[in-house]
């Protein structure tokens, strides 16, 4: 499954207008607080999980942790009718996906149209709602143009109806003339052709063969305890184990990790190997106990597993900020981090100026306050052959600058 190449966000919190921010294998999100990347983030994991159209259902894919963004008031722009979340893809089934959200008044934000570019298509798939005393929605594609009965669908939102019923081959009327005008005596021919020809195309429409996996991590790990009842990683797996010891020995943390047996109560500790020895996970220093969930999760996941992450170096010296930058770099997993550390950024760079790293592979995003401080944009900058930024604006480097200059002693 092929994840976005880029998403973009219309009308969505602090992002006001249309915001489009290109997404590598890497991709660094950088600014100040408030500018928009957690909801990026938020964005990100609801769309990948919309646009893969696997067994879908009717909730809030916004509202799921640790992003909980909550419903249509709380995501759209204020003053906003409409909120528009999309993106583009490469190797993948689909060009480009749209979603436009409104406020239905429930639990989760009613999706109120969807566009699909297959690929290399020549015209898009849209399909519309209609509000009315009778609700109803619009089906458009080359060639035809059909309104549905809402009660004939019997899903609310378009995704779904598209996931649980369409993919499978289940179509209106069985797809099929005969209970079109069984449905609706007289109906013109015209309208029947164009359901023919809307029919065929459902046939046809293609969908991913699975949905991208996207691991979005809480910013926080799990409560730190001497022992503990049911262990919160896999460290009873031994191939796990190893494979985490070995990311955490690159990352120069610890060496070795292990349960110890369960005790009279059934609990157990959680051990690691330093180079002081063994210790148990609470006299380790939280930074080991901090980045434990992350290696696990990447040892536990397939290379097409994409994680979402903030903050990821926030409890871990610079040396093993970067140590781990090098270790997501050797990967072939997808990062999406949220990031105020320039030892993380620095060493990616460096990864792609050493050839370890492809330059499209990596992106960085700065999120910026506008102007008028009300709204938010997006920079798109890239890094050439030789780690160098490209297309950055003026004020992605001017905070450190300044502060370089006045330590210094220059611009006094």
């Amino acid at each position: 499954m092929s994840h976005p190449t880029s998403l973009t966000l219309e009308d969505v919190r602090c992002f006001s207008g249309v915001r489009t921010g290109p997404v590598g294998r890497i991709t660094l999100l950088i600014g100040e607080n408030g500018t928009g990347k957690s909801t990026f983030l938020g964005c990100y994991r609801a769309f990948a999980e919309l646009a893969g159209f696997d067994d879908l259902r009717e909730r809030n894919y916004f509202d799921a942790d640790p992003f909980r963004m909550g419903i249509f008031p709380t995501i759209a722009r204020n003053g906003s009718e409409e909120f528009v979340v999309a993106g583009t893809f490469g190797d993948h089934c689909h060009e480009s996906v749209r979603i436009a959200f409104g406020n239905g008044g429930r639990e989760y934000p009613e999706e109120r149209s969807i566009s699909i570019r297959p690929k290399n298509a020549s015209e898009s798939f849209r399909i519309e709602r209609i509000p009315g005393s009778r609700e109803s929605w619009r089906l458009e594609g080359p060639g035809f143009r059909f309104e549905l009965d809402a009660a004939d669908v019997s899903w609310r939102q378009m995704t779904t109806w598209l996931s649980l019923q369409v993919r499978h081959g289940q179509l209106p009327f069985h797809g099929e003339l005969t209970q079109l005008r069984k449905r609706f005596p007289g109906i013109s021919a015209d309208r029947q052709s164009a359901f023919a020809k809307l029919a065929n195309y459902l046939v046809g429409l293609p969908f991913p063969k699975e949905s991208a996996e996207v691991v979005a991590l809480r910013p926080s790990p799990a409560e730190r305890r001497r022992r503990y009842d049911k262990l919160p990683y896999p460290v009873n797996d031994a191939e796990i184990a190893e494979r985490v010891a070995v990311v955490g020995e690159e990352v120069g943390l610890f060496s070795q990790v292990e349960s110890s047996p369960p005790g009279p109560d059934g609990t157990r500790e959680i051990r690691v190997r330093t180079p002081d020895g063994w210790r148990n996970l609470m006299d380790a220093g939280y930074g080991v106990h901090s980045v434990l969930p992350l290696l696990f999760n990447m040892c536990e996941h397939g290379e097409d597993t994409a994680f979402l992450l903030q903050q990821p170096e926030v409890h871990i010296h610079p040396s093993a900020q970067a140590a781990l930058a090098t270790v997501m770099a050797a990967s072939r997993q997808r990062f999406l981090i949220e990031t105020h550390s320039d030892h993380f950024v620095d060493r990616f760079r460096i990864c792609v100026m050493e050839g370890d790293l492809a330059p499209e592979d990596l992106r960085i995003l700065y999120f910026a306050k506008a102007p008028d401080g009300r709204s938010s944009t997006i920079y798109g900058i890239g890094v050439d052959r030789n780690g160098n930024l490209e297309g950055e604006p003026r004020e992605f480097r001017r905070f450190f600058l300044e502060e370089t200059h006045r330590l210094l002693g220059f611009g006094q």
